[in-house]
């Protein structure tokens, strides 16, 4: 007896965006988690302009 598949596709985890760690007071700004680059005194993390979704930089 062949039995079939029943089981649901799970979303692709993968291709989704991954989540802001911090997002400014107006909401307009997500920060992600990753850092780009380290200097002396600050660290670079890339953030997103969600209203236009162009990608910048963030100096922390």
């Amino acid at each position: 007896m062949q039995q079939e598949s029943t089981s649901e596709q799970e979303p692709d985890d993968s291709e989704s965006e991954p989540e802001f760690v911090e997002l400014d007071p107006s909401g307009r700004y997500g920060r992600y988690k990753e850092v780009l680059g380290k200097g002396a005194f600050k660290k670079v993390y890339p953030i997103l302009n969600v209203f236009t979704c162009i990608m910048l930089v963030s100096f922390h």
